[in-house]
């Protein structure tokens, strides 16, 4: 896909970083290809999606309001054919949630956390964009005040709307923009197309409540992710990894040496067991300059010694006979 864009439309889809992993315990270094962020790209769609998923699992489940989170969905009206304007259908849909949800408030004391616009393609090159909707009553209703406020959302969004009940698992709502699937046979001139149509929409929304949550998790330099203890792994809120203040200076300069993206977590990339990986942009294990250096001694210890023998070559940690 990202082929195709560069071919066919002379979209640049590949960062201009040369990035490294390196497996912290197998010591094992591989390239790593780096995107920019197109929503469509697979591999940028579970990255955006992650955070904002676990976010919502961990407010779901301690944040008061939590338990009476509901999940509906609001169609855009008639399919869209490919080189259509799939943008202004996409912008209308915005539009009608965020006046909706500003009335619900108002008039119902419905309270609406998160707006997450999908876009599906059939095998006729015709998109269908559609919004998954997070709401939550702030008190209980009588059925007939609720089946009122079901009846008004219908006439207020002038679109179908349906309610799907209480909201079961995240993964209903926080749904990918585009199915990869569904693109695999479009040709490389609709994928610019459905670029440029999409280019800046903000297609994941996060409102009310958990909009707020979000924002003070930023402001406390604080995340959610998944934190392995002892009777296995749960969510919890964890500080933010601090950036390196050498990269202050090194990101100017592309030539930067072993600038230090991230660790991340366990996976399966060099051998059957799982491991950190740390992201390394312009890695060499021969640095000349005193930050390259100082950065790959950081590197070097965050590596765990185990069974396998280590690719780094730095203070004397060539190989170990440490089981793991």
């Amino acid at each position: 896909m990202g082929d195709a864009l560069e071919q066919f439309g002379g979209i640049r889809t590949r960062a201009p970083v040369r990035v490294t992993v390196i497996g912290n315990a197998t010591g094992e270094i591989d390239g790593q290809e780096s995107y920019r962020a197109i929503c469509f790209l697979p591999l940028i769609a579970q990255r955006e999606r992650r955070p904002v998923l676990n976010a919502l699992r961990y407010f779901q489940r301690h944040h008061p309001a939590g338990a009476y989170i509901r999940y509906a969905v609001v169609t855009a009206g008639r399919r869209v054919p490919a080189w259509g304007d799939l943008r202004g259908a996409m912008a209308r849909l915005h539009r009608q949630v965020s006046r909706w949800a500003h009335d619900a408030d108002r008039d119902w004391d419905v309270e609406v956390l998160y707006r997450g616009t999908e876009v599906t393609r059939d095998a006729a090159a015709t998109y269908h964009p559609h919004a998954n909707v997070l709401y939550r009553p702030r008190r209980g209703m009588s059925k007939a005040r609720w089946s009122a406020f079901l009846g008004w959302s219908r006439g207020r969004l002038g679109a179908h709307w349906r309610d799907n009940g209480t909201l079961r698992d995240a993964d209903e709502a926080i749904k990918y923009p585009f199915k990869p699937a569904e693109l695999d046979d479009a040709p490389g001139d609709e994928l610019v197309w459905l670029w440029w149509d999409t280019h800046r929409l903000k297609l994941v929304q996060p409102m009310g409540a958990f909009a707020e949550f979000r924002r003070q998790l930023q402001r406390d330099g604080q995340k959610v992710a998944m934190v392995n203890r002892r009777g296995g792994a749960r969510l919890e809120i964890v500080a933010r990894a601090k950036r390196d203040p050498l990269d202050d200076k090194a990101e100017a300069d592309p030539r930067g040496e072993n600038l230090i993206l991230c660790r991340t977590a366990p996976q399966f990339r060099f051998c059957s067991f799982a491991e950190p990986v740390t992201l390394v942009v312009n890695y060499t294990d021969q640095p000349t300059t005193p930050e390259g250096r100082q950065r790959l001694a950081i590197i070097c210890a965050w590596n765990t010694p185990c069974s396998y023998p280590f690719n780094i070559s730095c203070g004397g940690m060539a190989e170990s006979e440490i089981g793991w």
